[in-house]
């Protein structure tokens, strides 16, 4: 995917007593659908696969038809406000402009100035396609890229940019549902704005390049849980989402994150970073068996 990317180098691989690192065996009911949400950018599944979850963000443009969802789920569609791909016909004049701050090889995508009124009116419009394709709202990624490229004496100016961009989507799309993705820099500024709060791998770090996963240390990740439950108090309507990447063949692990976030009050997912297959949640059942529960009746 483009964005969701804020990862610093891998640690060594630890366990902690407390925080994120600890395995537990929990038995009981599934989360009922409410508290549970997917992301998923492809368009080989089915609808039909996404019953059982309260919100689902899908890709903008490759996605499956999203009819069966309807007045069901939340649809939100992906748009990336900071960065742009490198494949995209709106490079080049972004770059004539001199506007293009950075390119990220991994992902081939460019860090845009967001402070350039072109720039605006083409994040706005992907918002305006969003709704025309009939999503209920937007996730907004990568707004946090341009504020970590820009030289520090900048750094207000890009911020307040950020911030008035995502006010401009409220005041343009007020209907639009909005969840935003980090940019924890701008949060205190429009928590009012939005309706989600994304707070992706607060809990665990990937390195991309060997694709390892390792746990954050205690004192990071509840810096991040103090800041967004503090935003909550400040923003009532607003819903805190959490996004971390693991092994998902280490199930007891990946159980392990989704306890941690549950207790912090936030509704979780977690996956691998390209986020194009779907990765249910592991449940530990009496039996000691991981099971994959999916259906909408087990979790209604």
């Amino acid at each position: 995917m483009l964005g969701m990317r804020s990862f610093k180098n891998a640690m060594a691989c630890m366990m902690f007593i407390t925080g994120c690192a600890t395995p537990q065996k929990v038995e009981g009911p599934a989360p009922k659908v409410r508290d549970r949400w997917v992301i998923y950018y492809d368009n080989a599944l089915p609808a039909e696969h996404f019953k059982g979850y309260g919100l689902v963000v899908f890709d903008r443009i490759y996605h499956p038809d999203f009819t069966i969802l309807k007045n069901k789920t939340t649809l939100l569609a992906y748009v990336s406000a900071g960065e742009i791909a490198g494949d995209s016909p709106d490079v080049a004049t972004l770059e004539a402009d001199k506007l293009l701050l950075h390119h990220n090889t991994h992902w081939n995508s460019h860090a845009v100035d967001l402070r350039a009124p072109v720039w605006q009116q083409m994040v706005l419009a992907q918002v305006a396609d969003a709704k025309a394709r009939g999503f209920d709202g937007v996730m907004i990624d990568t707004i946090e890229s341009p504020i970590h490229m820009i030289r520090p004496l900048e750094k207000p100016d890009m911020q307040a940019a950020a911030a008035n961009l995502i006010r401009s989507i409220r005041k343009q799309f007020p209907d639009m549902k909005i969840m935003l993705n980090r940019g924890f820099d701008i949060l205190p500024l429009i928590a009012g704005e939005i309706d989600y709060a994304l707070a992706e791998s607060i809990c665990a770090q990937t390195e991309l390049a060997i694709g390892q996963s390792t746990l954050l240390p205690e004192s990071a990740y509840r810096k991040s849980v103090d800041m967004l439950q503090q935003m909550k108090r400040k923003a009532p309507q607003l819903k805190l989402y959490t996004l971390d990447y693991w092994n998902m063949e280490d199930a007891k692990g990946v159980h392990s994150i989704y306890r941690q976030q549950r207790e912090a009050g936030f509704i979780p997912y977690v996956s691998t970073p390209d986020l194009r297959k779907h990765t249910p949640e592991p449940l530990l059942g009496k039996s000691k068996h991981v099971v994959h529960a999916l259906s909408e009746d087990s979790h209604a």
